[in-house]
């Protein structure tokens, strides 16, 4: 299972209407700590996969960068995605989420 760009606190958020809608229902099922311990989770899931040194399996797709598979590994994934991705980590965070 990789992250993807709804696995992001801001999307969470958004109303139903707006393409989110998932903060409000774990918040009316559950509580808030219950949010917070799936935003932690979300933000530990890989941003890619490699399937027998062969494949590479994104949500979004590749980024504009060409980032080694190293480079991918080095993400600090605990951050959210940013609107404007201004530094090497951000944009391929942003653009594995988001690429497609």
């Amino acid at each position: 299972i990789n992250r993807g760009n709804h696995e992001n606190a801001d999307i969470n958020e958004r109303p139903a209407k707006n393409g989110g809608g998932f903060a409000n229902e774990v918040r009316s099922k559950y509580d808030r700590e219950i949010f917070h311990l799936f935003q932690q989770f979300f933000c530990a899931l890989p941003l890619a996969t490699v399937l027998g040194d062969e494949c590479l399996v994104v949500h979004g797709g590749l980024c504009r960068l060409n980032p080694t598979i190293d480079q991918m590994k080095k993400v600090e994934r605990e951050m959210q995605c940013p609107d404007l991705p201004l530094t090497l980590d951000e944009t391929i965070l942003f653009d594995s989420l988001w690429a497609d």
